[in-house]
């Protein structure tokens, strides 16, 4: 059975403790993968009775999610310069990603256990040294969002906490569920832009070891034309300058506009186009009072925008929140329904 690990005095309710019993005269080899059953108990603290609470699978992955996810990845790295947050960048070194890379996912352990903390969306390589994590590209970045999101959506518990992703079986032409699997990783593109962990960015002139640097967020989601006339019309200047200057349509952009979204997918994305557009009418003030946020940027991420939504568009980002949350939680299902986890 599993239980939690607080009905122990004093010992944190976050874990599980699992009661087993092996009999070594019928342990499988070491090449055979055994899914193990357990019952889940809860202690009912009124009456001091053991209530059961359903069956928890233990298993071990077969293969590696991160060399599935980067299987498409020819490894030539190059110098890049590394982020800590989505407009801070280390100063005292300089990093490598891979050639062709627009983004960089901060992905450690394979566990639920770091879903929270160690989970992160870059346009830059991550700065902390030893860090794993995924290059994004092209060729890998609809495994790159559907891992993202996986791993995002799921909520710690006790009863999950040490779960380890798999491959998912509905990813394989093959499956049943395959073009279920497909249109969800569509919408997951969506969740990946506006998730707290989502530090896309485009930051602009760092001056880093006597060279400067343009980072561009191949994440964003409206056109370099729309934003060149929302900055002209908004007086400015230095947003329009940019648009003429590095007005390449996005990756994500121009792949979205090949797509078809569900509905709930497309209320979150129109929403967040919306508000963009409302607060271009501030966005210049705020530049003028907030430069590192880079906001003359055209392409500027959802990240870079939160501090000037939270204050100055305060109702129409809770409101958009609130339709992000019903989003992921429909999103949700889908982790273990296509075979992310057990």
């Amino acid at each position: 059975m599993l239980f939690q690990a607080s009905n122990f005095a004093d010992v944190s309710s976050m874990w599980g403790i699992g009661f087993t019993i092996w009999n070594p005269a019928t342990a499988p080899s070491k090449s055979v993968k055994l899914d193990i059953i357990l019952n889940t108990k809860r202690l009912d603290e009124e009456t001091f009775s053991i209530k059961p609470i359903g069956e928890k699978t233990i298993y071990s992955p077969e293969e590696s999610i991160p060399e599935w996810v980067c299987k498409s990845v020819e490894y030539k790295w190059t110098p890049s310069i590394r982020l800590s947050s989505a407009v801070i960048h280390k100063k005292d070194d300089l990093g490598k990603n891979v050639e062709g890379s627009f983004g960089w996912m901060l992905n450690m352990s394979n566990s639920v256990y770091k879903n929270g903390t160690d989970v992160s969306l870059f346009s830059s390589r991550y700065s902390h040294n030893g860090a794993a994590g995924l290059p994004v590209l092209p060729a890998n970045f609809r495994r790159v969002v559907a891992l993202f999101i996986a791993r995002k959506s799921i909520e710690r518990t006790w009863i999950n906490w040490q779960d380890e992703y798999l491959i998912p079986h509905a990813s394989e032409p093959s499956s049943p569920l395959n073009a279920e699997y497909e249109q969800w990783v569509n919408d997951a593109i969506v969740y990946s832009l506006f998730n707290s962990k989502s530090n896309q960015s485009s930051l602009r002139q760092i001056d880093y070891k006597g060279k400067k640097w343009d980072i561009f967020n191949h994440f964003f989601f409206m056109s370099s034309k729309e934003m060149k006339e929302w900055a002209d019309s908004s007086g400015f200047q230095e947003m329009y300058a940019d648009c003429k200057a590095f007005g390449e349509d996005r990756f994500v952009y121009k792949t979205l506009e090949g797509l078809t979204l569900s509905d709930d997918a497309r209320d979150v994305l129109e929403t967040s186009r919306v508000i963009v557009r409302a607060s271009m009418g501030m966005r210049k003030a705020w530049h003028q009072d907030h430069p590192e946020l880079h906001l003359q940027a055209w392409d500027a991420g959802w990240a870079q925008l939160k501090p000037m939504l939270k204050v100055a568009y305060k109702d129409s980002y809770a409101g958009f929140v609130e339709a992000y949350k019903a989003f992921e939680s429909r999103m949700r299902k889908g982790v273990y329904k296509f075979g992310f986890l057990k």
